[in-house]
């Protein structure tokens, strides 16, 4: 029981991490990332 909650809690912060990276990636595209050179 323990293990498959941690399992979930691992996806979980995966899926933040992506969802954050993706924010970022979009923001930069739209063009609100000027302070982010070379990316």
């Amino acid at each position: 029981m323990l293990c498959e909650q941690e399992r979930l809690n691992n996806e979980l912060i995966v899926e933040d991490w992506l969802l954050a990276a993706l924010t970022v990636l979009i923001r930069s595209d739209l063009g609100f990332g000027g302070t982010v050179d070379g990316k």
